[in-house]
């Protein structure tokens, strides 16, 4: 082969490889901040279901210190989501407890869950490159947490 052949090969090649790795950080870097976010959430979460499940059994059966104690979890994981710097916080009162049987009756519960769905737009990531790559109406990171009653 000719030198002369060859000349612009290496331009060619750079501008190939560029454009595909241009394509592929975004990519990248989205899917690792909802990564983050939902470990964000998941832990958040668990921290709120393991206060509810170590709480007495006094306060479990009394329905005024039940709803104290379930503020309290709800108060836990919005701080735990502040202190995780996520993009945006749920509506406390959709941070959804559920106990079997009912929690605050006079039977004590097997188990306890938490469970938080967490809505992420394009907007919460401001101007970043990364809010191109999100659907137009955003989409919605859940988490939740069964714990046995009295871990």
């Amino acid at each position: 082969m000719k030198r002369g052949r060859q000349r612009g090969i290496a331009a060619v090649e750079l501008a190939l490889l560029l454009t595909g790795s241009l394509l592929i950080v975004p990519c990248m870097l989205l899917f690792g901040r909802v990564f983050w976010e939902y470990t964000v959430l998941q832990k958040a979460v668990h921290d709120g279901t393991r206060y509810l499940a170590s709480i007495p059994a006094s306060d479990m059966t009394n329905a005024s210190a039940y709803f104290a104690a379930r503020a309290a979890a709800r108060h836990i994981v919005l701080d735990a989501i502040v202190a995780g710097g996520l993009a945006a916080l749920p509506d406390p009162e959709l941070i959804q407890v559920a106990c079997v049987p009912n929690c605050g009756s006079a039977a004590l519960p097997d188990t306890i869950r938490l469970t938080v769905d967490l809505s992420v737009s394009d907007a919460q990531y401001g101007d970043s490159f990364t809010g191109a790559f999100l659907p137009p109406d955003g989409f919605v990171i859940s988490a939740n947490v069964t714990m046995r009653y009295g871990n």
